[in-house]
């Protein structure tokens, strides 16, 4: 489907629907202001705190799994070795971007399509490239390995870092708890410029 079949049938579905936002928005201030309490008690039953930071407990518990690790150490830097040359080797060697951007329809060099294949590749090269270290090093030197990973393992907790952004705010409810007539006034008059613009998008 072209760019302009897509905006023939997304513009009007975006207008419906700023359209039935704004008729709602325009229900909700006349409630608010006929019949702010009751509005206010439906709302309050309607609203419900998700908390993220419970949602995300279970990934933030860290798991200890050197042990079973260091018991097959010697198997493991064989593979990681082998996968880490293995692939450092063919995308060196024989992954030519420039072939992969042409087969994709895109300039071989002038691109953005063969900068990001490129950059992509480096990317891959060097992960490659630090795979097969440490895959030598848990094989030649692994109390060195050990020593760089009590170095490297620090647990940085994501709850603790956004504990902030968890906390729930709401200034306009406490607004319209105070002066219900007020925000019923705000709601309904915006949503009505919202309809009024929505309609002259309409016949436009």
């Amino acid at each position: 489907m072209s760019d302009s079949m897509w905006l023939e049938v997304l513009a009007p579905a975006l207008k419906v629907l700023f359209l039935s936002v704004s008729l709602v928005g325009i229900g909700l201030g006349i409630c608010l202001i006929v019949r702010g309490e009751a509005t206010l008690r439906t709302m309050q039953g309607m609203n419900r705190w998700v908390s993220s930071r419970r949602a995300m407990k279970p990934l933030e518990i860290p798991h200890n799994v050197e042990p079973v690790a260091r018991t097959g150490r010697s198997g493991i830097g064989i593979v990681v070795a082998a996968v880490g040359i293995y692939s450092l080797t063919v995308l060196v060697l024989q992954f030519d971007p420039a072939r992969l951007a042409a087969a994709l329809g895109q300039h071989p060099r002038y691109s953005i399509a063969s900068i990001a294949i490129e950059s992509l590749r480096w990317l891959l090269i060097a992960g490659s490239a630090l795979a097969a270290v440490v895959g030598v090093m848990m094989l030649a030197a692994p109390r060195a390995l050990v020593a760089l990973e009590a170095v490297g393992n620090r647990w940085i907790s994501s709850r603790r870092l956004v504990a902030g952004g968890d906390t729930m705010h709401a200034p306009l409810d406490r607004f319209a708890e105070h002066h219900p007539r007020v925000a019923g006034v705000l709601v309904a008059g915006l949503s009505l410029a919202g309809t009024a613009a929505s309609v002259i998008l309409l016949l436009g």
